[in-house]
């Protein structure tokens, strides 16, 4: 009696994460073009979440690339100059958006140990709620008078 209750809960849980996951989903997914030798690019997106409860992003991986850290960060002005910090943490409102681009908020892959060789990345996005998304991301020309980089 208890084992079917047991997998009804079960399939039950994973059908909820599964549809809160599924509330999110992502365009104009960017990875910016790089000369190769070159240590650092950033990655650009369009994080949508359809749902009715924030989302938290926690974590960006990229399994298919050498590479010695992937940070999610934020560009801002001060005092005239361009600075980044690390977020620990990207908060997707209800029903709303946040907009990954140069110049603001972006995910930077630090130490690449090898040239960005195929047209397209796999990234996947981890979740407070522990959920993993993927998201195939393309290699783009994006004008690097837009995004200087101060590390």
């Amino acid at each position: 009696m208890l084992k079917p209750l047991f997998n009804a809960a079960l399939l039950c849980s994973a059908f909820l994460s599964a549809s809160a996951l599924a509330e999110v989903h992502i365009t104009d997914a960017a990875l910016r073009a790089i000369p190769p030798g070159a240590p650092n690019t950033a990655a650009f997106m369009t994080l949508h979440n359809d749902g009715d409860q924030a989302q938290v992003l926690v974590e960006v991986k990229v399994s298919q690339l050498a590479v010695k850290s992937v940070e999610l960060h934020e560009s801002s002005i001060q005092d005239g100059t361009m600075q980044m910090r690390q977020l620990q943490a990207l908060e997707i409102p209800a029903k709303g958006e946040v907009t990954l681009q140069p110049g603001g908020l972006h995910v930077m892959l630090i130490g690449l140990q090898e040239a960005l060789s195929q047209p397209q990345y796999e990234f996947t996005l981890v979740w407070a709620s522990g959920d993993q998304q993927s998201v195939l991301v393309p290699v783009k020309e994006i004008n690097k008078a837009e995004h200087s980089h101060s590390h």
